[in-house]
C-alpha cells in the first residue's frame, strides 16, 4: 500500500516533540527532518532523537544528511545509537551535498561533484558493512579506517541515498536498501525541471534495474515538491507549475506533485504506486506557502480503508 509520511523543519524542540506526536496520531508513516545549516531548524540527528522520543510507530531519519560534513566512522555509532533509541525505526538518508554556501560556512571545500559522490559512495559502502556487522578496514581515496566495528546491533538500520542523477543512482543500487527520489538534479548549472515528468521517472527506473543487477529489490520513496488539496486541479497546477518550473501539464502528472480531491490523490498514489513501484511518499509538513500535512488526512483515510478492503 502506499503510503504518506512528513517532514518537519522546527527550531523549537517542544514544538517539534509536539508536532511529532500529532503527525504520528493523524497516521502518516514516517517523519523526516532536513540538514541545512540555518538557525531555524534543529540538527537533524538530534531532531531525530527528539522525534523517536515523542513517537512509537512511525519510521524516523533525515532526509538527507550531507555526506560531507560527517565523517562516517562517527556517523555509525550515531545512527546505531539512534536505531536503538526508536526500536528499530531509524532510517539513515545521505546524500552528496549541493549547497555551496553552507560548505563556506562550514570551512569546507566545496569539491566537485565528481569529488562528493565518491565521497558519498565511499561512505555508503564503509555504512552498510558495518551495519552488517562486519569489522571494516577501509583504505579509500577519501577515507582510511585501519579497523572499525559496531557493537551488536539490535535493529538494522537500512541506508537511503537520494538524489535523480545517473551516479547518484550507481551509488544507490550498490549500498542502499531505499533510494530517495526528489524530482530535481542539482548541479552547477542549477535544477533540471525535466526531471519531474513521468517520462524522465520511467528513465531513470530503468537505469536503477539496469545498476541494481543483483539487488533488484530497492525501494523507492518520492519527496513531494508541492501538495495542494483542491476541487480544481487544473487550477491548482497552475499555480505549482511557476515554482517548480514546469508546464501545468507536467505538474498534474507529475510523481512528486500531488493535486486534487482526496479521492483524486489516493488514486494518483495507487496509480504511481502500479506503475512505478513507488510505495512511499512524503510532503512538507510545515513549508511556507504550501497547505498543512494534516489536509492530507482524509487520503490517509481512503488509503486505509482500500487495504482493509483488499
Amino acid at each position: 500500500m502506499p503510503t504518506l509520511g512528513v517532514q518537519l523543519w522546527e527550531r523549537d524542540p517542544g514544538a517539534l516533540r509536539a508536532k511529532a506526536a500529532q503527525v504520528e496520531s493523524l497516521g502518516f508513516a514516517s517523519i523526516t527532518v532536513g540538514d541545512h545549516l540555518h538557525a531555524r531548524a534543529i540538527a537533524p540527528l538530534t531532531a531525530c532523537a527528539i522525534v523517536a522520543g515523542a513517537t512509537t510507530r512511525v519510521q524516523v531519519g533525515p532526509l538527507v544528511l550531507n555526506n560531507d560534513l560527517r565523517h562516517p566512522v562517527v556517523l555509525a555509532h550515531e545512527a546505531a545509537a539512534l536505531a536503538d533509541l526508536s526500536s528499530g525505526r531509524f532510517e539513515l538518508g545521505l546524500g552528496a551535498g549541493y549547497a555551496r554556501r553552507e560548505y563556506e560556512r562550514a570551512g569546507i571545500p566545496f569539491a566537485p561533484r565528481t569529488v562528493r559522490v565518491a565521497r558519498l559512495a565511499e561512505a555508503a559502502s564503509f555504512l552498510r558493512r558495518l551495519f552488517a556487522g562486519e569489522t571494516v578496514a577501509f583504505a579509500g581515496e577519501h577515507y582510511q579506517v585501519r579497523g572499525e566495528s559496531l557493537p551488536r546491533l539490535e535493529h538494522p538500520v537500512p541506508i537511503l541515498i537520494g538524489g535523480n542523477s545517473p551516479d547518484l543512482h550507481a551509488v544507490a543500487a550498490e549500498n542502499a536498501d531505499i533510494v530517495g527520489l526528489a524530482g530535481s538534479s542539482r548541479s552547477g548549472a542549477g535544477i533540471d525541471s525535466s526531471d519531474y515528468a513521468t517520462a524522465a521517472l520511467d528513465r531513470q527506473l530503468a537505469r536503477l534495474r539496469d545498476l541494481a543487477g543483483a539487488r533488484p529489490h530497492l525501494e523507492r520513496h518520492v519527496l513531494v515538491q508541492w501538495h495542494e488539496l483542491t476541487d480544481d486541479r487544473r487550477a491548482a497546477a497552475e499555480r505549482a507549475a511557476p515554482a517548480l518550473e514546469v508546464s501545468a501539464d507536467v505538474a498534474l502528472d507529475s510523481p512528486y506533485v500531488l493535486l486534487g480531491t482526496p479521492d483524486e490523490i489516493a488514486a494518483q498514489l495507487r496509480e504511481h504506486h502500479a506503475r512505478f513501484g513507488i510505495t512511499r511518499w512524503t510532503v512538507f509538513g510545515d513549508r511556507p506557502g504550501l497547505q498543512p500535512a494534516e489536509t492530507l488526512v482524509p487520503v490517509l483515510e481512503i488509503l486505509a480503508a482500500a487495504e482493509c478492503d483488499s
